[in-house]
């Protein structure tokens, strides 16, 4: 399964069916992102931007609250994610650029890496699309998501479909007796999360993170992401040293030449998660 083997995709979106009119908040506020429905809300907030190896400790806040979250449902075994469909899952690329003379050699090797690189590109984009087109879609407001089923162990288990081997938190998770929802978004890396007082206040006491009761009322706050190492936001970064020139290459989005790098030296980025990309409230992501 392209999000990974813990998750399989869902036959029908009909288990995603009650979000939408049970989100009845005003536009950018708690009440347009968890269902309204529930009786306790609680922002959990995301990790000190300085901490340390910051994704695998993101991972690690999704898990405790899956944890806590299975003991509040009589489903722990069927529990729905929802994925952004706008995170560019489908446009991956891998592209080459050089830095220094290029004599006709080199042009003629360039030219072939880039044709290289650009059937790769094409093969590779095909096969997620048609595996993607396999996983069923639902709509809410400004946002598309794709929709798996699993354990709720799974919510730190999903995988990156450009990069099989890394970690993809889920936007949304719900069990499938409706009993808590967790929610966050491409702007922010908080969670918001409903449910029952008991529920809420075992979170309060268990996650490692402040956390604060919310209304329906109160907006949502943007936040940028940790400014630390790489790793930390997702994105593996490696360097291979070869001889002469430089060769990027990235999944999702274009990188910048490097400022200062030897003209006899070849370097390797590769990016393994694709750049997250800043809604615009109020306009649609597809």
């Amino acid at each position: 399964m392209i999000f990974g083997e813990a998750v399989v995709a869902v036959d029908t979106v009909e288990s995603a069916g009650w979000i939408a009119p049970a989100l009845r908040g005003s536009e950018w506020t708690v009440g347009a992102l968890v269902p309204n429905d529930y009786p306790a809300f609680l922002r959990i907030r995301a990790l000190e931007p300085s901490i340390e190896d910051w994704w695998s400790a993101y991972r690690s806040l999704f898990d405790t609250v899956a944890e806590v979250g299975a003991r509040h449902t009589s489903t722990a075994d069927r529990v729905m994610f929802a994925v952004w469909g706008g995170r560019g899952f489908n446009s991956v690329s891998r592209q080459v650029a050089w830095i220094g003379p290029v004599d006709e050699t080199v042009r003629i090797e360039l030219a072939h890496e880039r044709a290289r690189l650009g059937d790769a590109n094409r093969r590779r984009t095909a096969r997620i699309r048609a595996s993607l087109r396999k996983v069923p879609r639902f709509a809410l407001p400004n946002r598309s998501y794709y929709l798996l089923s699993g354990p709720v162990t799974a919510a730190t288990q999903l995988r990156n479909p450009s990069v099989s081997n890394y970690w993809l938190h889920p936007d949304l998770f719900w069990p499938a007796d409706r009993r808590w929802f967790v929610a966050t978004d491409i702007d922010f890396w908080s969670l918001y999360v409903g449910g029952d007082q008991n529920f809420i206040d075992e979170i309060v006491h268990t996650v490692p993170t402040p956390t604060e009761v919310v209304t329906l009322e109160q907006q949502l706050e943007t936040e940028d992401r940790p400014a630390t190492s790489s790793m930390s936001i997702g994105w593996r970064v490696s360097f291979i040293n070869c001889p002469r020139g430089y060769v990027s290459s990235a999944e999702g989005r274009t990188l910048p030449r490097p400022k200062s790098r030897s003209p006899h030296r070849m370097t390797r980025r590769t990016i393994t998660r694709p750049l997250a990309i800043r809604s615009l409230r109020g306009l649609p992501w597809q």
